[in-house]
């Protein structure tokens, strides 16, 4: 306390910690960094002139990757943070891409073509104006989905395939290698690739460049999902602007009906049939020309007062438009910004039916067939006359789609709004996969087929212990749902939890009772007996005795060559996974440690393959602990769904297109 007394009584005068002193001083690094010459953006480079200047508009435009290669672990700048579009985007590499299109046939001896080979070098090369490559642009993750994000990175993905057919070149390669060689292709810079064979250059360049095009088919899915979400939410939230708005010419409208109806009733007199009419018979053989005759020219007096026929006709069109809870014809005014870049994402993905029903796809065919149209109308049918299938969608698109005045036509924008949105729903469902994507890929394809499960089929219901055919295995279900059913009926009267209503059972909240003594003491004698423990003894300890930090090492699988392997990868998992960042644990390891030697740790010797399997081997240990069995088997898990803060603002770590919010995945 003594040696601390200077620190503690300045935080007093000036209550700022080393943390947020550690987040300016990373801030101004940032800026610093990015005002360095060589950092200037294409746009900064044009209007110098020069080769500079010329380079700068043959790259091309950007793809929202980070210029230096020690940003990779930084955190992106968010679109709330100063400058939406981060200024160090890098441009797209300009590797000749007609010599490498995706027809070109392999080399007779199964590697990459003479061209291909000398576009590989390419990629381990950078102009010296700019200090990256470009496979830093293919190791990189998507940015937020936004619109002009979208379009560089379907550019990018189109940039990726002109690069070869991959998938030839790594035929019968085990996706085991292929990710560990593109995992260490990727921690390499250029100069370091350089420095490698070129057998092994090409073979890590191949494996890095396949799983680019993978994972960037996944993320140009996502954030085709993601933004025909926002465009939903965004028509939702007009249509409620809009209900908002006419509320008071609602009021007003049916002011005027009420009006009109006391006008009648008045005229009719007083009545006690439940309809009010006069009964049968009681008004002469006309009773319709006695009821206009004493109501006479009254409703229209009253409509003539309200302003006349002709105005309150435009304003229950305006009210009626968007009563109701139909929303999707607002959706057309914010998908015209995204309309080129979903025609372009449909040129470089393959879409595949995993069901039977094609009528989704049959339909995104029929919309590229009608791509370049203009009308505000589209023909129901293809040319040979077949109509186009849209049972798919619901009674608020067909209202929508269609015109009593146009018959057999469509209108064409709602249409593409409405077979873009059915497309993102299959594909977040499953009903539609992407060929060559990971996440979006086509499940059934890695199923074992029907000619091979027939064989094992008896093998395996016997040890199952349920029949082998469908006729006993149903008349089995059915005694046992009968049995089930019937002692639920027995049990009904002593089961005070459980109520009919109108016919559904339904089943009461439960209430909590209050906790007994024992409980209390229970909980005391825990508090008591469970010592205090710090986290980095924690993390020692289980590192230690599980050996979670053998899966952390560099990516080509040879020795760490450290001094103390252990410690540093403890020390590494405690900086990062606490927030606190390499400078601000060197200085209170106090020189046992540098903030480059945790940072290099992190970047070079730890991946996500290898937290994911450390994270494997601690809950596997904890599974075999005693306490773990206190709540299940484990065969169960559950999730409370609620929105957790996250620290990077990209593709990543945004929410799933299931769950909505922002920025926020569901944990």
């Amino acid at each position: 306390m003594k040696r601390h007394e200077a620190g503690l009584l300045s935080y007093f005068a000036h209550p700022i910690t080393n943390a947020g002193a550690e987040g300016l001083n990373s801030r101004i690094q940032a800026i610093r960094v990015s005002a360095r010459p060589q950092n200037v953006t294409e746009g900064q480079l044009e209007p110098a002139g020069g080769q500079q200047g010329a380079h700068a508009r043959k790259q091309g435009p950007s793809f929202g990757c980070t210029t230096t290669r020690a940003g990779r672990g930084t955190p992106r700048r968010g679109p709330g943070e100063v400058g939406d579009e981060p200024h160090n985007e890098r441009p797209p590499p300009d590797l000749n891409t007609n010599n490498t299109a995706a027809g070109t046939p392999p080399h007779p001896q199964g590697v990459a073509s003479r061209n291909e080979d000398e576009q590989h070098d390419q990629c381990c090369s950078s102009p010296p104006q700019f200090p990256y490559s470009p496979t830093d642009s293919a190791a990189q993750p998507a940015p937020k989905a936004t619109v002009t994000r979208l379009k560089r990175h379907v550019a990018f993905l189109r940039w990726l395939d002109g690069l070869g057919p991959t998938e030839v070149w790594l035929a019968g390669v085990p996706p085991a290698k292929i990710a560990h060689f593109a995992g260490e292709a990727a921690v390499l810079d250029a100069a370091e690739l350089r420095d490698v064979g070129e057998e092994k250059r090409l073979t890590l360049l191949a494996c890095l460049i396949h799983t680019s095009r993978v994972r960037a088919r996944d993320e140009v899915v996502t954030m085709f999902c993601k933004r025909m979400a926002a465009i939903t939410k965004k028509a939702r939230e007009h249509l409620d602007w809009l209900r908002e708005q006419h509320r008071a010419e609602s009021e007003r409208l049916l002011g005027v009906f009420g009006d009109v109806l006391d006008g009648v009733r008045d005229a009719l007199g007083p009545s006690d049939t439940e309809n009010d009419m006069p009964e049968e018979g009681s008004l002469g053989p006309d009773p319709i020309g006695v009821v206009c005759e004493g109501v006479g020219r009254m409703p229209l007096k009253i409509l003539a007062d309200s302003g006349g026929v002709a105005a309150l006709s435009s304003a229950y069109e305006a009210v009626s438009a968007h009563h109701g809870n139909n929303y999707v014809p607002l959706m057309e005014r914010y998908y015209r910004s995204h309309r080129s870049v979903l025609f372009e994402l449909l040129e470089v993905i393959a879409l595949e039916a995993t069901s039977t029903d094609h009528a989704v796809l049959d339909a995104v065919a029929f919309l590229r067939g009608n791509r370049h149209r203009v009308g505000e109308y589209i023909p129901d049918h293809g040319e040979g006359g077949q109509p186009v299938e849209l049972s798919f969608a619901g009674d608020m698109w067909q209202s929508t789609l269609r015109d009593r005045r146009h018959p057999q036509r469509l209108r064409r924008r709602h249409f593409e709004v409405c077979v873009f949105a059915h497309l993102a729903a299959e594909l977040r469902t499953g009903d539609i996969a992407v060929a060559g994507a990971d996440s979006y890929a086509n499940l059934h394809t890695q199923l074992m087929s029907w000619a091979e499960c027939e064989p094992l089929v008896a093998e395996y219901c016997g040890q199952a212990g349920i029949p082998a055919t469908a006729e006993e295995c149903v008349a089995r279900w059915r005694r046992e749902l009968d049995t089930t059913a019937t002692a639920v009926d027995a049990g009904y009267p002593d089961n005070a939890d459980l109520v009919l209503d109108n016919g559904r059972p339904v089943l009461k909240r439960r209430t909590g009772k209050e906790r007994r003594a024992s409980a209390l003491a229970l909980e005391a004698a825990l508090h008591k007996r469970l010592p205090e423990r710090g986290l980095l003894d924690i993390l020692t300890r289980s590192a230690y005795r599980i050996g979670w930090s053998r899966h952390f090492g560099p990516a080509s699988g040879s020795d760490p060559k450290l001094r103390d392997a252990l410690g540093r990868y403890v020390l590494t998992t405690f900086t990062y996974g606490t927030l606190l960042g390499p400078a601000q644990v060197a200085r209170h390891m106090r020189d046992q440690v540098s903030a480059h030697e945790l940072s290099l740790a992190f970047n070079k010797h730890l991946t996500e393959a290898a937290l994911q399997a450390a994270g494997t081997d601690v809950i596997n240990a904890f599974a075999r602990l005693d306490v773990a069995g206190i709540w299940g088997d484990g065969s169960m898990v559950a999730a409370d769904g609620s929105q957790v803060d996250t620290w990077e603002n990209n593709l990543l770590a945004e929410t799933s297109v299931r769950y909505g919010g922002v920025d926020r995945p569901t944990g």
